[in-house]
C-alpha cells in the first residue's frame, strides 16, 4: 500500500510530500507505542550490550542448519521482490508511458497478491508446504516475463502471481524454520529478517546496474537466476 500512497502523494504534491507523510506516520507510531504498550519498569533490567545480544542471536546461524537454510532462502526471495519493485516503475514509464499516479495504480496488483497470505494455510497444505514447487513456479513466471512483459495485461497477471508466491515462500520459510528451533524462535527471527533485509538491499542494488546495461529483459533474466538459486536451496533441503 505504501507504494500506492507514495505515488498518489507524489502525483498531487510532489516528491517531498512523501517525506512529510512519512514523518507523520512516525509521530503516530510514537503515540501508539507509548499509549498502548505496557511499561516495563516493573521488570528487572539486565545490562546486556547490544552487540553481545546480536552475536548471541546470529550464533544460531552456526549451530542450526535449518535457520541457515531458510535465512538464505529469505535472502533470495527478498532480493527478487526488491529487484522487481525497484525497477518496474522505470519500465512502466519507458514501455507504457505511465505517469506517477498510473504507476501507483499498478502497484495495487502487489496488494492483491499479498492478500494471498490470508489463505496461506490452505494453499501451503495444497502445495504440501513445498518450497521447491513454489520456487519452480517463480522460475516459470520469470521465463514468461522475459518474453511477454511488453504486454500490460500479462505483466499485471505475472505481478499478481509473483507477489503471491513471495508471500507464500516467506510464510513457509518461517513456519518450517520455527518448527526446527523450539525455544529459540526470537533468535531465529533475528537471523531470518536480517538476511531478508540484506537480500532486499543486494537485489535492489545489483538489479539497478543490470537494468542500466541490459534493460528489463536483463532484469527478468536476473530474476530467473535468483529463482534458480532458491530452487537449488530447496532441493538441498529435500536431499
Amino acid at each position: 500500500l505504501s507504494r500506492f500512497v507514495s505515488s498518489f502523494f507524489a502525483a498531487l504534491w510532489g516528491w517531498k510530500s512523501i517525506y512529510l507523510f512519512g514523518a507523520g506516520c512516525m509521530l503516530i507510531s510514537l503515540f501508539l507505542i507509548n499509549y498502548f504498550l505496557p511499561p516495563d519498569g516493573s521488570r528487572k533490567k539486565e545490562n546486556i550490550a547490544y552487540f553481545k545480544m546480536a552475536l548471541s542471536s546470529f550464533s544460531l546461524l552456526k549451530s542450526n542448519a535449518s535457520v541457515r537454510l531458510y535465512s538464505a532462502s529469505g535472502f533470495f526471495i527478498m532480493a527478487i521482490f526488491a529487484a522487481f519493485w525497484n525497477n518496474i516503475s522505470i519500465y512502466l514509464t519507458h514501455q507504457f508511458n505511465f505517469d506517477q499516479f498510473s504507476i501507483g495504480l499498478f502497484s495495487l496488483a502487489g496488494v492483491l497478491g499479498a492478500l494471498v497470505a490470508m489463505f496461506s494455510n490452505k494453499i501451503l497444505k495444497a502445495f504440501n508446504a513445498n518450497n521447491t514447487l513454489l520456487f519452480l513456479l517463480l522460475f516459470f513466471i520469470f521465463l514468461l516475463m522475459v518474453f511477454y512483459s511488453s504486454y500490460l495485461a500479462i505483466l499485471v497477471l505475472l505481478t499478481l502471481a509473483l507477489d503471491s508466491l513471495i508471500q507464500l515462500l516467506h510464510i513457509n520459510n518461517q513456519v518450517n524454520m520455527y518448527g526446527d528451533c523450539h525455544g529459540n524462535e526470537s533468535r531465529a527471527a533475528s537471523c531470518y529478517m536480517t538476511s531478508f533485509i540484506l537480500g532486499g538491499a543486494v537485489g535492489a542494488k545489483l538489479s539497478t546496474y543490470v537494468y542500466l546495461d541490459y534493460g528489463w529483459k536483463g532484469v527478468s533474466l536476473f530474476f530467473v537466476l535468483l529463482s534458480i538459486a532458491g530452487l537449488l536451496l530447496s532441493v538441498r533441503k529435500i536431499t
